[in-house]
């Protein structure tokens, strides 16, 4: 995560249903909001005291009623609880995974994953290709172009790229993009052209 990195939604779409973002939000929360966001959720509905921090899973077992779990804390000697249920969340993102590419090993400069990326300043009048366009590639593309001396993004197939706010005709307004992709009113304006999105 980067100090500029912004979530892809805007704040109307991007919380809890039981708790909104506060109103001083910006409208699509940077990291440091959407940190703030969770550890305000845990702590307004005392979700800490649930939570077995610096713990390591040991075992899971079904015994036909329940899960029976392994758990060592800190270290110490492992403890066994029982639970309903289940939901296994090891992150599989945590860690980058760097493509097979042919002659990659030849290459002289420097190779990092996304997932690397905190700062932009080791950018700084460089010459940076950027492969892939998921989200964290084409906000890194625009983010270090104000840094390094050439960006060139590599890219399988083009994608669409949405702004994050589009006018709506029907209401006069401007307004985040999600708010007008998850109506549900199937009565509204129909869509509007293409040339009259971006005119706005």
């Amino acid at each position: 995560i980067w100090p500029s990195m912004r979530a892809n939604l805007s704040k109307h779409s991007c919380c809890f249903s039981d708790l909104p973002h506060p109103k001083s939000a910006l409208e699509f929360p940077n990291c440091k909001e959407i940190h703030q966001y969770l550890t305000n959720y845990a702590q307004h509905f005392k979700l800490n005291e649930l939570i077995n921090y610096n713990s390591q899973i040991t075992s899971a077992e079904f015994n036909g009623n329940c899960w029976r779990i392994g758990i060592k804390e800190n270290s110490k000697e492992i403890k066994f609880q029982e639970y309903k249920n289940l939901i296994v969340a090891s992150g599989f993102f945590s860690k980058g995974v760097l493509p097979d590419v042919k002659g990659l090993d030849d290459f002289n400069g420097e190779i990092i994953h996304s997932s690397q990326v905190s700062d932009f300043e080791r950018f700084r009048d460089k010459n940076v290709a950027i492969w892939g366009n998921g989200f964290s590639g084409i906000e890194l593309a625009s983010e270090i172009a104000h840094v390094a001396n050439r960006v060139t993004h590599l890219i399988r197939r083009p994608s669409w790229i949405l702004p994050r706010y589009i006018y709506d005709y029907s209401t006069n307004q401007t307004l985040p993009i999600d708010i007008l992709f998850y109506r549900r009113n199937g009565n509204q304006t129909p869509p509007i052209s293409r040339e009259k999105a971006y005119q706005a």
